[in-house]
């Protein structure tokens, strides 16, 4: 059964109470990263709002998430691609071993 723990973050100065089965130290760190993220877009820009960093914020990761997955599908693709070649390769080696074994006679 999972636990559920209530957890207080702050981001860009407001507090959020949060109900997770995560633990406090992974939800804290990524409250931690958020706000970072957030504070750094409201810096450069110097007029945005803490709702215009949100959004911001929000496609930045979804494209990094998006991004990730493309590149981890790509490479379950190429595994595959090399276990069907490896299992050609099994069976040439076992036709070769059976033409041999049939001219060693």
């Amino acid at each position: 059964m999972m636990s559920n723990n209530r957890v207080k973050v702050k981001i860009c100065g407001a507090e959020y109470a949060m109900i997770t089965d995560q633990s406090e130290e992974y939800v804290l760190d990524l409250a931690y990263e958020i706000d970072r993220d957030m504070k750094q877009i409201m810096n450069t820009s110097g007029r945005a709002t803490a709702t215009t960093a949100a959004v911001l914020t929000a496609f930045s990761y979804l494209d990094k998430e998006r991004r990730s997955r493309e590149a981890a599908d790509h490479m379950r693709q190429q595994i595959n691609e090399y276990i069907q070649e490896a299992a050609r390769a099994r069976l040439e080696i076992e036709e070769l071993k059976r033409r041999l074994a049939r001219n060693e006679k």
